[in-house]
């Protein structure tokens, strides 16, 4: 693979951006890959990234753990697509879920705004937190901790592109209206256009809510495709 790798000093390791050619292949590789991560607390990112009617799903993480999936998942390094945006070519925003705890259901709505005009871009980013595995006595004894299924906590952020603001507004807010019907809604925005972008390009650990759900893999996939 080319080494497009980066650095960035909060994660203390080099991290790489991929092409997912073999998503299908990804649900089963998501216990070996959350094993590998949870030590240190390393983030990952998925994002399915739509433009007119093409798409593809992508995964953002350490190098040292993600190499060891090349041939599964069929992983194809990649420049960094998002450090192209400007913040004044995009709005953005963070969503959450009412529930939290409950299951999150298929975003089917999103495949009915789509496909997008050609030159339109919307991105689609989870960024998960590895959370620990349930102990035998939690699984046994308290309620919502039976499951030995990794889970993360995701942060969730959406990126929509147009050449002109109204129909992104739009967008947004159809968006916005369809994504309630499944729990989920925007988060209070307490920052500009531009550091949302950057929050977005950096996979940023910015603090995280109540409203952010913990999901396992399966859950995590079935959104994102």
């Amino acid at each position: 693979m080319k080494d497009y790798s980066r650095h960035p000093a909060v994660f203390g390791q080099p991290y790489a951006l991929y092409l997912i050619q073999k998503p299908e292949n990804l649900t089963e590789q998501m216990d070996s890959i959350h094993r590998l991560v949870l030590p240190g607390r390393l983030l990952l990112s998925l994002e399915r990234l739509f433009k007119g009617s093409k798409k593809a799903l992508v995964i953002f993480g350490p190098v040292a753990v993600l190499r060891s999936f090349a041939d599964p998942l069929g992983l194809l390094e990649l420049e960094d697509y998002s450090q192209r945006l400007k913040g004044k070519e995009a709005i953005t925003w963070e969503m959450g879920m009412k529930n939290p705890s409950q299951t999150l259901e298929k975003l089917s709505f999103i495949s009915q705004m789509l496909p997008l005009p050609e030159k339109e871009e919307f991105w689609w980013q989870a960024v998960l937190y590895p959370q620990p595995l349930a102990s035998w006595w939690e699984r046994m004894f308290k309620k919502g901790n039976r499951s030995k299924s990794p889970k993360f906590k995701v942060k969730i952020r959406a990126v929509f592109q147009a050449s002109d603001k109204k129909r992104a507004d739009d967008f947004r807010q159809d968006f916005l209206k369809a994504a309630g019907s499944v729990g989920l809604f925007m988060l209070p925005q307490g920052h500009s256009t531009e550091h949302m972008v950057k929050f977005y390009q950096d996979r940023a650990r910015t603090p995280i809510s109540s409203a952010v759900p913990v999901l396992n893999p399966e859950e995590i996939i079935s959104w994102l495709n």
